[in-house]
């Protein structure tokens, strides 16, 4: 495994970071597993298929529908809350799933 030194202390590092652990180095900044392949793929099949039935829609979090390009998977239940790695997911744009967050609920509408 290839190495670079931690800019603040010189321990070995991996390459592509910068500090270690004890200096800011987080390998996950969300705390949540890297997918797999098999799982990527997975997720990759599930936007396709919306995509080809609904168009590039994100049905929205807490908003109405809207147009986007930028779609992902993700757990109906999140992993972060005792949700199944292999679990059922749904199809929204990346800002509706980061404004999601770990939550379960899906809220009222806004009026």
């Amino acid at each position: 495994m290839i190495q670079t030194t931690c800019l603040v202390c010189w321990k070995p590092i991996p390459v592509g970071t910068s500090r270690c652990k004890d200096h800011g180095y987080r390998r996950s900044r969300s705390g949540q597993p890297t997918p797999s392949y098999q799982e990527k793929q997975r997720r990759k099949a599930v936007v396709d298929k919306w995509i080809e039935q609904h168009g590039n829609i994100c049905p929205g979090w807490n908003v109405e529908p809207h147009p986007s390009l930028d779609l992902t998977a993700d757990h109906v239940i999140p992993q972060s809350i005792s949700g199944s790695a292999v679990g059922e997911l749904q199809v929204l744009c990346r800002r509706c799933n980061s404004a999601r967050g770990g939550r379960n609920r899906i809220p009222s509408k806004k009026t």
